[in-house]
């Protein structure tokens, strides 16, 4: 089953009228000749010209006086100068902060602000964080056209936009980033075409009074996650031999950040566009880290064939820091057919640390010729099996069933926990290895 990409007058007739004009000739009139009187001599008046008045020059507006207020948020985290007049929507969240102001009606300018709390990070990573906040932001909106990105003297990443949304709409929104302390801080100031003349000093006074406070204690020193983001790749729709219909595809977490509690949403339709079902499954890791995929699968019974993904949604939420995680195991694998015709996968997993090593999940995926995933594998060791430094142990995986095509590549994946001041009794080598059919969870 091939899988459809979803990445998804009457007239009027004017008629002229012709005004037709007739033509008279005239006969030119009879009558006595006149005789002109001589020019009397002497000078003759003078007529001085029309001169026209002319409107006087247009002064350009000037911006009226404004009285200002000083916004603190409740967090303690940042404070900004407003005018009187404006407006403050507060939308934030345990994991971000963000402010709208908005002048009165009749205006289409604003302001806004968004801070995270991403510890204390370097330059690299402030500047990763930059471009997952412009891909967040402009990346899917065509009404931006970046003009020019700059990092100022003082550490500040300058970006500007030109916006025009096609219908009258049109302005001018400039972008500061930068990092204060733990908090990386996001000020966008839009000011439209028509409020040129009247707002200009006003924003350029708002900016120069946004202040961050980095020792106010707020946040959990990990960014909301950005849903755009979170990729579908390598996905492949197929039938199995009891005809049920299977998504299998990875999520690829491009975010700054480990994801976790991520869920894959999709909406299958029928070959005309109509919705049939909708759909979610949680990913099989429970952790993903930045640059990491994890498979999923999505099983559906009772759809006719011919039907395609005509939509599809990702969340997660972000990881708490946990130094115990690791994926610092060497897995040596390789795969091949037995008697039985059954692809197999198995190898051994080994600790190079200096720290034991337990809860130890082995994750292997199949992909076909054209590098789709078809399937895949989690063997989860448990507590029972502890590591210790220099130790390994064996593992086999049969894929029997529940593969959708021919496999041609595998992966296999590892993480564990450590163990942190624990005296461990080696784990002798004849510790069993898991054979575990491969089960798509629904």
């Amino acid at each position: 089953m091939s899988l459809r990409s979803s990445h998804f007058v009457p007239f009027v007739v004017l008629v002229g009228l012709l005004a037709l004009a007739g033509c008279a000739i005239f006969a030119p009139p009879t009558a006595s000749p006149v005789t002109l009187a001589p020019t009397p001599t002497g000078s003759l008046p003078t007529v001085t010209p029309f001169q026209p008045t002319e409107p006087p020059p247009t002064e350009p507006p000037t911006e009226v006086p404004r009285d200002y207020i000083t916004f603190n948020h409740p967090t303690e985290v940042f404070n900004i100068n407003i005018p009187l007049d404006w407006e403050s929507i507060d939308e934030s969240s345990d994991q971000r902060l963000l402010v709208r102001f908005i002048p009165p009606q009749g205006f289409a300018s604003r302001v806004a602000i968004e801070v995270t709390n991403e510890g204390n990070l370097p330059a690299d990573e402030v500047e990763i964080l930059a471009d997952s906040y412009l891909r967040l932001r402009y990346a899917n909106n065509p009404n931006y056209s970046q003009v020019s990105r700059t990092t100022l003297e003082d550490g500040r990443i300058q970006v500007v936009f030109l916006y025009d949304d096609g219908r009258g709409g049109a302005g001018r929104e400039t972008l500061y980033m930068e990092q204060i302390g733990q908090y990386f801080t996001a000020l966008r100031l839009f000011l439209a075409d028509k409020d040129a003349s009247q707002l200009s000093l006003a924003l350029d006074a708002v900016l120069s009074t946004f202040t961050i406070n980095e020792l106010a204690n707020w946040g959990s020193q990990v960014a909301a996650i950005n849903p755009a983001e979170l990729l579908l790749v390598n996905t492949f729709l197929w039938r199995d031999n009891q005809g049920v219909t299977n998504y299998t595809g990875e999520l690829y977490n491009t975010s700054p950040a480990p994801i976790t509690e991520a869920q894959v949403r999709v909406a299958v339709c029928d070959v005309n566009g109509i919705i049939l079902t909708e759909i979610s499954t949680s990913v099989v890791l429970q952790r993903i880290e930045r640059g990491a995929v994890a498979p999923f699968n999505i099983a559906v019974s009772d759809l006719p064939e011919g039907v395609e993904v005509c939509s599809e949604r990702v969340s997660a939420q972000p990881a708490q820091p946990d130094a115990t995680y690791t994926r610092s195991l060497n897995v040596d694998s390789f795969a091949d057919l037995d008697n039985r015709n059954v692809l197999f996968v198995e190898g051994t997993i080994a600790n190079p640390g200096l720290a034991p090593i337990t809860e130890i999940e082995l994750l292997v995926i199949v992909y076909n010729a054209d590098g789709l995933a078809i399937g895949y594998q989690l063997v989860e060791f448990g507590g029972e099996l502890i590591l210790g430094p220099g130790e390994s142990t064996g593992y086999r995986v049969e894929f029997e069933a529940g593969i959708g095509g021919e496999p041609v590549q595998f992966a296999a994946l590892v993480q564990g926990i450590q163990l942190q001041g624990l005296a461990v009794t080696p784990t002798p080598d004849a510790t069993p290895t898991p054979e575990v059919p491969l089960t798509p969870t629904p």
